[in-house]
Formats: structure tokens, C-alpha cells, sequence
């Protein structure tokens, strides 16, 4: 018997009245699916009971009640045996002859919709406060460990408007790198966590969980080119002298105070009592003392200093009648704790320092102290949240998906947990089915070959960078960096193009002008930061020779060298070889010098198989009817290998009449997972000889490979009369 739950309560049904349901495999292929598998509309009868459920649905004039435009949580079972989960929406209500009411439905499954369930909400929206640190040397070699705060979040190094080249090098043994120049990374899995954790859900899955992805990281760069800290404070300072100050023949503190008008010290580091500013992180400083002296005679003056850490400034000895004169000191390097405060005294004669109208910092002949606080040395708390670029959750999730050709199946029996596997992993793991007995050949079988669910045009690409080279790629080649593209001009009657685009921008690796050593350069066009830049993925390679030797200079001031430095790229290694993997969709001439392009691209490793089949000769979809019972759809998914007379084949979509499911219609497609991506796979690189080798073989008993396949991984086919023909790596850098 078929039950109807609506918010825990039975719905009386007519009996035996018709519920069509139709499952399709979009339900999983979407994770922004408003809606998913749903039922044609069906009638309950507006009971007593059911009016307890719907209320007096046929009173239209009655104020409140049931918010028609919400969902009305619901499951379908048979008997006990659960059918589907989700909600229905009520289409409409019937009047008979004025007495019977009837509510008509539509019962909708509970296809994912984290669209709604994450709304507009950003990744720098997400509860990160536990990946903040203090930005320390300590935590930033213990991240390239893997300890600490590793491995969720490490430190790279990007050209976030430096414009390094060989004439302005990133560092030098007397101009280190500092901390706050480098870039935080964090690990895409953290996010992913944090989103599906924040909408509710929890998730297994065979590739996020891996080892490969444990490897991509997102940089925490949002345009500024220094690390902002988790709360932004002002450590500038400006006070005055409010009565006029009186000197005497000792040096003495001037009496700054910071409340006069127009003084600040939002991060109080002033003292009024002492007379003092105390340094609140190592960085860079600048002191800018004004004032104004008036001596009783021709012959009074006055001379001052300003320390600040262990340095004593002398400053000068000015003369009578001195108005408003500026003594500064540009970009000292400060200790955190350090102190800063000017003396004075009379030097000759007799006089005082003169204090603008009631102190004020900015009119009259006056007499302040400006402290500038310039870029910090690191030893602050590192914000990751306030670091991340503009990105909502959904389209980070939903790029990873189009990156790795992800579905995502909510587990029937453990609600909102997700299996999140890519399409290769979830069809390897579907049961055997045998239907070849439950076909029903009284109806028709219809075989249609796949040309009307074909494009002519397929294109996978990532979104179009910012950074010049990104602009350049576009402005020359029309088109973006890394794209994959597929035409197929064997399918005379596929029509259009289908773009699966993500949000990410790729990150691209570049030299530094007149150097051999990669990074990538977040640069306009002439030469400033990006303001705003795209959110990009990359590998971490580890810790690296190809940047050279890198001078860090710590919190402390202190300058230290390193050979092995960390280092994100594209490519899944450093110095990538032909197995490593690749985050570009296609094949893509690099801007640095690398033995070979990797054959593992995010379209070879997540697509190509999934393409192949579907646009092979021998591609077939299959509509027929097939008896089931109540025991074959609860257990049917939409990874099953279903049997039928000599050929396997995988679910696209199910209809059936829920109140007797003794027959349903069904669409199918032929599998073709055997068939391979081309006939020939490159395996290995002989270096010497620059030949690359196919299908496992060695140079013992060699295996040169075809020139199509040598072609589709992205490589060079080198005809040669003496040795024979042979696949060559495409070692040429693009030029741009």
C-alpha cells in the first residue's frame, strides 16, 4: 500500500489512484537542482484528516493557514519500505459540486539544492577563525612542514605588485622578503569541509579525500599586498602639547598628550603618563615632529632629540621666534616594545615650546608628534577569512564539480550525508544487474543512437584571469589559458556548443624577467597588483630549488637565506614529468622551461572517458519497459550495471506508478568503459633520445605510439626517415 507522509502525519489517498514518479539521473549530475525526480500531479481527497495536514485549503477566504509558497516536507513509502524523500508542492484546489474538495500535488524528491541552502553567502563568510595565526618565521617553516598550522594552510610566494625582475629581485641579503610579502594558501578541502559542514551536511568520498587533492590549495589573496591581519588596527598616532611647555637646561620628555583636537591613537599605543609610544609590531616606522619656539631674546634657543628603540636622534639646535618647522625620520625599522618620545631643553637664554589653540594637532603655531606606521614585519594575527578573495560557496562547489566531474548522492538511509565521487569512481563501484528478464516485449524498444544529447562543440576552461598574461592569452589567441576543446565533426546533426566553465582563474607560472625562476605574477599590464583578483587552485610541490636562493626577513628584523623555498604550481610537481597531473583542462604551452607537459590533465583524468563513450560510433540509449518490484527499486542506483540480453548498460531515467510499480519505463545508455581514450597511452619520456614511449613499453622492446594519440595528450609528432617517426615532447614556451 502507498503512504503519503507529510510532516510525520499519513495523507489519506484514494485507492489505487495513480502516482507517476520519474527518477533521472540529473538528481546527482547537479548539486543546484531546485527540484530533481517528481511525480505528475496526483489528488487527495480533502478529509476531515487531511485538513489537519493542508487546512481548509477550499476557503480561499480564510487569513492565514498554509503558506502555499513553502515546501511541505514529505516521503513516499510502500508499506514500510521507503520510496522517496522530499517535499510536495500544492498545484491547486477542486471544488465537486460544491461539497468535495480535492487537493492536487506534485511530490518533488529531495534532489540536492545547496543553491538554497547556501543562498548568496561567500567562502570569506565561513567560520575560518580556527586557521588564524600569528604570522611568525616559526609558523610559516612549520606550514611548509606540514606541522603547526600546516598542512591546512601554507605560505607560497606570488607577485602581488612587486614587479620583481633581475634588476629588482624579490630579495637580497640586505632587503629580505618579509612576512607579510608572502601569501597564505588553504587547502581547497578545508573549504569544502566548511561549506557542506555550515549547509548541514557530512560526506565521504574517494578522490576529495585523497591524496591528490589533499595537494590543491587556494591562495587567501584578495588584491592587498600585504597579508591583512584578522582585526585591521591603526597604529598611527598624532598628539600635542596643549599648554605651552616651558624648558628647561636638562633634556626633558616633551608633553605629548593624544587628546588634544584632531590627535588619534586608535590603537592606544600612547602613554600620557610617560610621554611614550610604545611599538606594537616590528615594522617600519616614521616620526614627523613639528613645532614652534619662542625665546625671550635674540639669543635663546633650544635643542632636542628623538629616540625611538635604542637610536638617539640629535635633531638640531634652532634660535628664536622658530615657527612650525617639521623634523622627520623616514622608515626605521622597529622592534615590537621598542619606544619612541622626543627631549628638548634650552640650549641658550630662556623659552618654550608653543602649544596650538587648547592643543589643537592642526592649526597655529604649534608644537605635535606624528607617528606613521608603515609595513609591518609580521607578528600579528593573520585573518584567513579576510584574506580570501570575493567567491560564493556555490560556485566553489559547484567549479570543483565541473573540475572533477563530480556527483553528488545523498545516502537513503542517513540523511543529509553525501557520497561525493567523480563520475569514473561512482560507475566503478555499481552493482550487476540482470534485466534481461524483466523486459517487457509486448511494448516497444526503442534504440536511438546518441546524436540528439551530442554537441558539436564542447569546451572546458577555466575563467578568464586577470593578470596580463591571462589578458594577453585572450586578446591574442581568443581564448582562455589552458582551455580544452572538442569538435565533432563526425556527427553530421550535432548542433551548438556546450560551455562548462568554472570560476577559478588558472594560475599561471611565468618567469621573473631576466631570471629562470617561476611565479606567478598577479600584475597588471603595467606592472601594479591586481586589485581584485579571481580565485585560483594550485598544487603544493613542496619546498623547491627553482626560485634560487630567497633572503626572509623575520618578525625580528632578523635576515636568514634559503635555497629550498616553497613553491605552488599548475602542475602536481615542480619539475613535472609526463605522469604528473595538471589543473589545466587542456594541453598548455607553459611560460617556463619544463622537461615535458604532463599527460594528466583535469579533461584526460575526469572527461575524456565520459566523452569517448558518449560520442562513440557505437553509443546507444535505449527506451524500454521493464517489470520491477518494490524490492528492485528501493535497491536500484544509478551506478548499477544493468544486464540485458548480452550488453551492459548505466540509468539515466525511471518512471513508474508508485501505488503499482509492476511496470516502468526506462531510459538506458550502452557502456562503453572498455573502450579506450586512444589506442595508444604515453607512459614514459626517454630524455636522451627526447622520445616518448607508449603503453608501458621500454626501449628493450619499444612502443612509439600513433600520431593521433601522440597529438590528442597534447605532445609533437617528429616524422623521420632514418629512425622512424616519433613522439617528441612540445618543449616550445608560449611567447607572449
Amino acid at each position: 500500500m502507498l503512504r503519503l507522509t507529510i510532516s510525520s502525519s499519513d495523507v489519506e489517498l484514494y485507492e489505487n489512484a495513480p502516482v507517476n514518479l520519474k527518477l533521472s539521473y540529473s538528481d546527482i549530475e547537479k548539486i543546484n537542482n531546485p527540484r530533481g525526480s517528481f511525480s505528475q500531479t496526483f489528488r487527495v481527497p480533502l478529509t476531515n484528516h487531511n485538513r489537519t495536514i493542508f487546512g481548509n485549503l477550499d476557503e480561499p477566504q480564510e487569513v492565514g493557514g498554509l503558506n502555499l509558497r513553502q515546501r511541505l516536507t514529505a516521503s513516499l513509502h510502500s508499506d514500510s519500505t521507503p520510496i522517496l524523500s522530499g517535499f510536495v508542492q500544492v498545484k491547486a484546489v477542486y471544488m465537486t459540486k460544491e461539497v468535495f474538495a480535492e487537493v492536487e500535488l506534485v511530490f518533488f524528491s529531495g534532489a540536492l539544492d545547496l543553491k538554497t541552502e547556501l543562498g548568496g553567502a561567500f567562502i570569506s563568510d565561513l567560520d575560518l577563525d580556527t586557521y588564524d595565526h600569528d604570522l611568525t618565521i616559526s609558523n610559516v617553516q612549520q606550514s611548509w612542514a606540514g606541522a603547526g598550522i600546516g598542512p591546512e594552510i601554507r605560505y607560497g610566494i606570488i607577485d602581488k605588485g612587486n614587479n620583481w625582475s633581475d634588476t629588482n629581485p624579490v630579495s637580497t641579503s640586505t632587503d629580505g622578503l618579509t612576512l607579510p610579502e608572502l601569501t597564505p594558501f588553504i587547502q581547497a578541502k578545508v573549504l569544502v569541509d566548511k561549506i557542506l559542514a555550515g549547509a548541514g551536511f557530512t560526506y565521504e568520498s574517494t578522490y576529495l579525500e585523497g591524496s591528490d587533492f589533499e595537494d590543491v590549495y587556494l591562495p587567501a589573496w584578495n588584491g592587498s599586498q600585504q597579508i591583512l591581519p584578522k582585526d585591521v588596527v591603526d597604529n598611527n598616532v598624532r598628539a600635542s602639547i596643549t599648554p605651552n611647555q616651558t624648558l628647561g637646561g636638562s633634556y626633558a620628555s616633551i608633553a605629548f598628550e593624544d587628546t588634544g583636537a584632531g590627535c588619534i591613537d586608535p590603537g592606544s599605543n600612547w602613554d600620557n603618563t610617560a610621554k611614550t609610544y610604545t611599538v606594537p609590531t616590528t615594522g617600519v616606522y616614521s616620526i614627523r615632529f613639528r613645532h614652534s619656539f619662542n625665546g625671550v631674546n635674540a639669543f635663546s634657543s633650544f635643542a632636542f632629540r628623538v629616540v625611538y628603540g635604542s637610536t638617539t636622534d640629535p635633531g638640531q639646535i634652532w634660535s628664536d621666534q622658530t615657527n612650525n618647522f617639521l623634523y622627520s625620520i623616514q622608515n626605521v625599522v622597529l622592534t615590537a616594545g621598542d619606544t619612541i618620545y622626543v627631549e628638548a631643553k634650552i640650549n641658550s637664554g630662556s623659552g618654550s615650546l608653543n602649544a596650538g589653540p587648547s592643543g589643537n594637532f592642526n592649526v597655529g603655531r604649534r608644537t605635535t608628534l606624528e607617528i606613521i606606521a608603515g609595513e609591518s614585519l609580521g607578528d600579528y594575527e593573520v585573518g584567513i577569512s579576510e584574506n580570501l578573495p570575493e567567491l560564493k560557496q556555490i560556485d566553489f562547489l559547484t567549479s570543483l564539480q565541473k573540475m572533477y566531474n563530480l556527483v553528488f548522492i545523498p545516502d537513503p538511509n542517513k540523511p543529509n550525508h553525501l557520497a561525493i565521487e567523480t563520475f569514473a569512481d561512482y560507475t566503478a563501484s555499481g552493482d550487476n544487474k540482470d534485466w534481461t528478464n524483466k523486459v517487457d516485449y509486448t511494448k516497444d524498444v526503442n534504440i536511438k543512437p546518441t546524436t540528439d544529447i551530442q554537441s558539436q562543440v564542447y569546451e572546458w576552461s577555466h575563467k578568464e584571469g586577470q593578470d596580463f598574461i591571462s589578458l594577453e592569452v585572450q586578446r591574442s589567441l581568443d581564448r582562455v589559458y589552458g582551455r580544452q576543446r572538442i569538435v565533432d565533426t563526425g556527427n553530421d546533426f550535432a548542433t551548438g556548443t556546450l560551455n562548462i566553465q568554472t570560476n577559478f582563474a588558472p594560475y599561471i607560472l611565468s618567469n621573473i624577467p631576466g631570471t629562470a625562476n617561476p611565479i606567478f605574477r598577479g600584475l597588471t599590464a603595467d606592472g601594479s597588483g591586481l586589485k581584485k583578483p579571481l580565485p585560483m587552485l594550485a598544487y603544493w610541490c613542496g619546498l623547491s630549488t627553482s626560485l634560487g636562493t630567497i633572503y626572509l626577513t623575520d618578525e625580528d628584523n632578523n635576515t636568514t637565506s634559503s635555497v629550498n623555498t616553497p613553491f605552488f604550481s599548475n602542475y602536481s610537481s615542480d619539475d613535472p614529468q609526463l605522469t604528473d597531473n595538471d589543473l589545466n583542462f587542456g594541453v598548455e604551452l607553459p611560460l617556463h622551461s619544463i622537461a615535458i607537459n604532463p599527460r594528466d590533465t583535469l579533461y584526460i583524468r575526469f572527461w575524456a572517458q565520459y566523452v569517448t563513450e558518449l560520442y562513440s560510433s557505437e553509443a546507444r540509449t535505449i527506451a524500454l519497459h521493464v517489470r520491477l518490484n518494490e524490492a528492485d527499486l528501493a535497491d536500484l542506483k544509478f551506478n548499477d550495471n544493468i544486464y540485458i540480453n548480452g550488453a551492459f548498460y548505466r540509468l539515466l531515467s525511471l518512471s513508474y506508478d508508485a501505488n503499482e510499480p509492476t511496470v516502468a519505463k526506462c531510459e538506458l545508455i550502452l557502456k562503453l568503459d572498455d573502450i579506450a581514450i586512444c589506442g595508444d597511452t604515453p607512459t614514459s619520456l626517454r630524455t636522451g633520445a627526447n622520445e616518448i614511449l607508449f603503453n608501458n613499453t621500454t626501449i628493450l622492446d619499444p612502443d612509439y605510439g600513433s600520431q593521433a594519440c601522440c597529438e590528442l595528450y597534447g605532445y609533437r609528432w617528429a616524422p623521420n626517415k632514418v629512425t622512424g617517426d616519433r613522439c617528441r615532447p612540445n618543449n616550445a614556451q608560449l611567447e607572449i
